[in-house]
């Protein structure tokens, strides 16, 4: 609208200059007051919404839309910016007739100028988001019966590292989370094994025992418990849409609880005499038909990567939010594999022996975490995915659906 309207003024007053009616001061100040009237305008408003913005009550305000009164503050900002240009091109279009000071006096530069440097400022800022605290409940599919259940719980923290520094923030949380493998967990083992009949009874040669053919079907499920700090820092921002890439590092400390479970099915059993070489190889006093042991993981994942923030949607009714993470860096252990975990049967009642992937060896690693964030009507829904492992063992993974609480705008319904 303002460029038609100013292509109207420029022919009007190319004909002015060329001698035709009369002098061009008069009309050239008409619009150039016209044009700082409307900046004044603007500029009273676009404060006022910098002002909501950076109000911290506003953020813990349940009914405060940030992000439509920011879509507010960039559309007069536009505005603005539209007016400086269209009067510099008034003033240079006219610089060789009218002096340079009456100019200025009908619209002084000044005013551009400091809405330029205050642009600039907030370009500074636009890395910028507000800080948050979460609370995720969701159920975590189960589809190859490798995770002990189906509740994932995210407690999530976000804010700034230094206040006075508008790119820099530390995202802390803990998370609840069953994972499953992208490959199978299950251990299936044939196995010849000598029981004993009488279990309390010294086996002599000769005497009586049961030579068993046994199959051991064995699986492993695992949960885990995860604490975790990153310190981010933007790297690029579309201030229009909001969209923000960061890099980030990343130090956690995940606890896996492993539960590993085998039942035994007895194909053939016989009765036979035991031989010298039986009784030199030994003898398994009972066998449990089914055995769970359980033990406990601690790993430490240290790493960097990259963090992308996207609005793909926003209305006052509707918004649609997409957000990834992907982390690569070394570990001292190995999931992934089943059969990593299998460790040693003990040859007295043939439990197993979880052995784990502790020691001094260090694992390269690989994080990805992505998810939609579907919000209507203040309802925030959330559907997620995470991938992780190493780079030699098949992933980790869970996927997920759940609800996304705002804890910060609950808190605020009780100010």
């Amino acid at each position: 609208m303002y460029k038609i309207y100013f292509i109207i003024c420029l022919m009007l007053f190319s004909l002015i200059a060329r001698g035709q009616e009369s002098a061009p001061d008069g009309k050239v100040k008409v619009k150039l007051e016209i044009f700082k009237k409307n900046f004044d305008e603007k500029a009273l408003l676009y404060a006022e919404k910098l002002s909501e913005l950076n109000d911290p009550a506003n953020k813990l305000n349940a009914n405060f839309d940030y992000n439509k009164t920011r879509d507010e503050a960039i559309v007069l900002q536009n505005e603005m910016s539209e007016i400086c240009n269209l009067q510099n091109a008034l003033k240079e279009l006219f610089k060789d007739d009218i002096d340079e000071n009456l100019l200025n006096s009908w619209f002084d530069n000044k005013a551009c100028d400091g809405f330029k440097s205050k642009i600039e400022l907030e370009q500074e800022k636009s890395i910028a988001v507000p800080n948050e605290l979460t609370y995720l409940n969701a159920y975590n599919f189960n589809f190859n019966s490798t995770s002990k259940s189906g509740y994932l719980g995210h407690l999530s923290a976000f804010f700034k590292l230094d206040k006075s520094n508008e790119k820099w923030y530390i995202n802390a949380g803990l998370l609840k989370v069953n994972y499953s493998s992208l490959s199978s967990m299950d251990v299936n083992e044939d196995k010849i094994d000598n029981v004993l009949i009488k279990p309390l009874d010294e086996l002599s040669e000769g005497g009586k025992f049961l030579k068993e053919y046994n199959i051991y079907k064995s699986s492993l499920k695992i949960s885990s418990y995860s604490a975790y700090v990153q310190v981010l820092r933007g790297v690029w921002s579309d201030k229009s849409k909001q969209n923000r890439i960061f890099v980030h590092g990343h130090l956690e400390f995940l606890v896996y609880d492993a539960e590993y479970s085998t039942n035994i099915e007895t194909v053939q059993r016989d009765t036979l005499n035991a031989t010298v070489q039986d009784i030199a190889n030994g003898f398994i006093k009972k066998i449990n038909t089914q055995s769970v042991d359980k033990n406990n993981f601690y790993g430490i994942y240290f790493g960097a990567g990259l963090t992308g923030d996207f609005n793909i949607v926003s209305s006052d009714d509707y918004k649609l939010h997409f957000a990834f993470q992907g982390t690569v860096g070394f570990s001292n252990v190995e999931p992934g594999n089943g059969k990593h975990y299998v460790g040693n049967q003990d040859v007295e009642n043939r439990n197993r022996d979880l052995i784990g992937n502790l020691g001094s060896n260090t694992y390269t690693f690989h994080l990805v975490h992505a998810y939609f964030t579907n919000s209507f009507n203040g309802l925030n829904l959330l559907i997620g995915t995470q991938i992780r492992g190493t780079f030699e063992n098949p992933a980790l993974y869970v996927f997920y659906v759940g609800v996304n609480t705002d804890l910060n705008k609950i808190a605020g319904l009780f100010k």
